[in-house]
């Protein structure tokens, strides 16, 4: 995976996902998932190389099952899971495994 974003990109998708940080701890999850979903597509296919796709994808991941959106954060999750190490992040099979039970 690439490092390293363009600075201008690197700046605006940090500032989305800062806003959307700020939105899911006011439970706006909707709102949430809407900045994410731009910071997500701020980035230059394809979105694997990217390091920062994978955290983007794990965010909406949490905040879905934040929402109850299990349906959709399994979704999110199976893409997540098609980034170079996406299935070996920690936080994703516990997350699988609950929403498998949801």
């Amino acid at each position: 995976m690439s490092e390293n974003l363009p600075a201008s990109v690197e700046r605006e998708v940090d500032q989305l996902c800062s806003e959307a940080l700020v939105l899911v701890e006011s439970k706006r999850y909707d709102a949430a998932l809407l900045r994410y979903k731009a910071a997500l597509d701020l980035l230059p296919p394809p979105k694997t190389q990217w390091c920062g796709g994978l955290r983007i994808l794990q965010a909406m991941v949490d905040t879905c099952f934040l929402k109850g959106d299990f349906s959709n954060a399994e979704q999110v999750l199976y893409a997540a899971i098609q980034f170079p190490d996406g299935d070996r992040l920690a936080r994703v099979c516990p997350r699988l495994e609950r929403m498998h039970f949801e």
